[in-house]
């Protein structure tokens, strides 16, 4: 295999363009690595190479043929193979169960063959230097490093010629990054195809021979012979696009009559997600917290509503400390939370649309001897539906029926029904829905903070929080790293920070108490 050809890839989710008339090529004996600002589309530029998802139009060619993949496992029969950020696997059983998992030789007699997997992945732990001894070690005993070597382990030992690492260096200490460095380029030098993912920009000029920028889902830069520098980058990655920053009361803060620093963070600790994060909200102020995937953003966030246990810090709620020990204390004390990823920690799948939309508030429609009212239930659902249009086809509808964009809007309206609410944590709040969805969301988020409410908004897409937020916090490897005003011209400045490129002042009010 000596050149991996995409052509005229085009795909989306609903209203959304993940990736638009991409055309890329990738030879052999190089390493080219992949940047570009969250929500670009290199993953799911990924996806498409690994087979998890088919392009709405273009192909992909090997050697000048044309090739079909539409499953994971044809990918593997063309000799692709992925090293990702976080290392699947299968904690619980062995380094060899796990290389041979998807391909188990069979003995002539149809059992299954130890001596040839031996056979065959002893030469490749020689190779990468793996001690042959972890072969029967469960593979959740080995470091996260052990894990990714285990994974290009497999991949060679079915023949991989193009290898995907995606944002591999994100979890390992220095001493695996270096490691992996090593074997990148041994694999290079042996004739493999490399696509390096990263948003670790300082890494490229160690690790790669070529750089393909996206940005909104299209090549804006290709550049080779390494000849490229960090900051040139930055300026691709951001586009030329222009963000033009909304008025209105929720950008207007500084000047709002009522308004107060209404909660504080100051040094909240919980290793190894993140570590001293100080920070405050005001009353009636959208502030947003950006940064890359794994920055801890979300990991502080569910610390504050009582899903996670802090090792220090505190926090405080209109200067008084409070002690958040779950989050149902957390939904008491005003804090409500919408969760990144809504199937997993938000809604009940099979519930109805009233169950999941009034689970907060229960307790307000039960009668003296304890059973609910369901009328008076139905009634304010009913309401909540019309004022949010949601498609719902009943009340009684499981959640699971209705659209991406109808689920979140249920999970808004269950803290919207509440009457107490104080601070108000939306986390992605957008990820996965159309775009009139996404309008309709941007308006209750701000109608939020209107009302008096101390909104964070967390996202990865950095025009979201253009659009909400009069101040960003950035997020890299577990700590606050810069705090910035959000201008028409702060999207560099930002992206930037989250990058490592560029540290900016707290500003004259600092962060915390």
């Amino acid at each position: 295999m000596q050149m991996v050809r995409v052509w005229g890839i085009s795909k989306s989710y609903g209203g959304t363009k993940a990736l638009s008339n991409v055309s890329l090529q990738f030879p052999a004996h190089a390493v080219t690595a992949i940047v570009g600002e969250n929500g670009a589309g290199k993953s799911t530029l990924i996806k498409i190479l690994m087979g998890v998802e088919v392009p709405d139009s273009g192909y992909i060619a090997i050697d000048g043929v044309r090739v079909r993949l539409s499953t994971p496992s044809m990918a593997r029969a063309l000799g692709f193979a992925g090293v990702y950020q976080e290392p699947l696997v299968f904690p619980q059983l062995s380094v060899l169960e796990n290389i041979f998992i998807a391909h188990l030789p069979a003995s002539k007699w149809g059992n299954i063959s130890r001596r040839e997997m031996l056979k065959r992945v002893g030469p490749v732990f020689d190779q990468l230097h793996i001690p042959l001894l972890l072969l029967s070690t469960p593979m959740g005993e080995l470091s996260l490093g052990f894990q990714q070597l285990v994974l290009i382990a497999q991949a060679l030992v079915f023949e991989s010629q193009l290898i995907i690492f995606d944002e591999p260096t994100s979890i390992l200490s220095s001493a695996e990054t270096e490691q992996l460095f090593r074997v990148i380029q041994q694999l290079r030098e042996e004739g493999r195809i490399i696509l390096y993912v990263s948003h670790r920009l300082d890494e490229l000029s160690r690790v790669a021979d070529r750089v393909v920028v996206l940005t909104d889902g299209t090549v804006v830069a290709e550049h080779v012979d390494k000849g490229w520098d960090v900051h040139e980058l930055v300026d691709e990655m951001s586009g030329t696009r222009p963000y033009k920053i909304a008025d209105g009361p929720a950008r207007q803060i500084v000047e709002h009559a009522e308004s107060r620093r209404f909660l504080e963070v100051e040094n909240l600790t919980c290793e190894p997600d993140y570590r001293n994060v100080s920070f405050y909200v005001k009353s009636h102020e959208i502030v947003g917290f950006y940064g890359q995937v794994g920055a801890g953003r979300s990991e502080v966030m569910q610390t504050i509503f009582g899903a996670r246990k802090p090792q220090s810090g505190s926090i405080h709620l209109d200067r008084r400390p409070v002690h958040v020990k779950s989050p149902s204390q957390a939904i008491q004390s005003g804090i409500a939370y919408l969760p990144e990823d809504r199937k997993q920690q938000g809604i009940f799948l099979l519930r109805s649309v009233t169950q999941n939309m009034m689970v907060s508030v229960l307790g307000d429609f039960t009668h003296a001897g304890g059973l609910l009212n369901l009328s008076a239930l139905r009634t304010q659902t009913k309401s909540l539906i019309d004022k949010l249009t949601i498609k719902a086809g009943g009340l009684t509808a499981p959640i699971v029926n209705l659209s991406g964009g109808g689920q979140q809007k249920v999970l808004f309206a269950r803290w919207l029904v509440r009457n107490d609410l104080k601070v108000a944590i939306f986390d992605e709040p957008t990820r996965g829905i159309d775009v009139a969805t996404k309008a309709e969301i941007h308006q209750l988020i701000r109608e939020l903070a209107e009302q008096g409410t101390a909104v964070i908004v967390v996202s990865s897409e950095l025009p979201e929080i253009v659009d909400l937020c009069s101040r960003v916090y950035v997020m890299r490897q577990g700590a606050v790293i810069g705090e910035s005003a959000v201008t028409n011209d702060s999207h560099q400045t930002i992206l930037a920070m989250s990058i490592g490129l560029s540290h900016v002042s707290l500003g004259k009010e600092g962060v915390g108490r």
